[in-house]
């Protein structure tokens, strides 16, 4: 909000604040544009962002007005608003408007985790679905499938414009209970999240041959996860 009065028509007041990507995520680089009407010719901006002052700089005012500058919100700042402050000056240096506007950051979270279908049945195909919120620039999530001593498998899969990532597993029988793990990183950090496998159907029953250690790790090393 500007903390200016507006009874002047050519007055220099604040036309909008948006920044670039338009959920701008905590620990990633961002860019905030400030669109200035009636901008004093040859002004900038000083400006200052964060919880405790996080960031702070100058940006000079182009000749549509506006003032563009990258700044990064650490995550430790979350439960403080992260308040643009911002003082415009004239090329001589005299402050013309001074006002402030909340910046919404965000970080990506786990919604929900679907498997289809509900109850699988062992060493059949099932995929899961995962719901993830403001997920980072790069959109990438992580999974890993296992009991709760060994990896069976892992892999990442593309979190898609509506915040879906699918892959597709198969499990053996003699993997149970099976705990499926997500991730999805942003600015050096992780979301987790993590959900019990419920099978549905009957185990086949299988001869009760003594398998050399070799061959069980060969039969493991071909079921695999894989996207959609």
């Amino acid at each position: 909000m500007a903390l200016v009065s507006t009874a002047s028509a050519d007055q220099t007041s604040i036309s909008s604040i948006y920044t670039n990507p338009s959920n701008p995520i905590y620990n990633e680089e961002f860019t905030i544009f400030v669109h200035i009407l009636n901008p004093p010719e040859g002004g900038f901006m000083i400006y200052s962002i964060g919880g405790m002052t996080e960031g702070s700089g100058y940006a000079p005012i182009d000749s549509e007005g506006i003032a563009n500058f990258d700044v990064s919100i650490m995550d430790y700042y979350s439960t403080e608003p992260s308040t643009l402050r911002y003082l415009i000056h004239d090329s001589q240096g005299n402050i013309v408007l001074t006002g402030q506007q909340y910046i919404n950051i965000y970080k990506p979270s786990i919604d929900s985790i679907t498997i289809n279908p509900s109850n699988p049945v062992y060493n059949q195909d099932f995929t899961v679905s995962v719901h993830v919120s403001n997920p980072s620039f790069h959109r990438t999530l992580y999974y890993e499938v296992g009991d709760p001593r060994d990896v069976l498998c892992q892999g990442e899969a593309l979190i898609d414009d509506k915040g879906i990532a699918n892959f597709v597993v198969s499990l053996p029988d003699y993997y149970k209970p099976s705990i499926l793990k997500v991730s999805v990183p942003y600015g050096g950090n992780d979301v987790r999240a993590e959900k019990l496998i419920e099978f549905g159907g009957e185990i086949p029953e299988f001869p009760s041959i003594a398998l050399p250690v070799v061959s069980i790790l060969g039969i493991i090393a071909i079921i695999g996860c894989r996207k959609e």
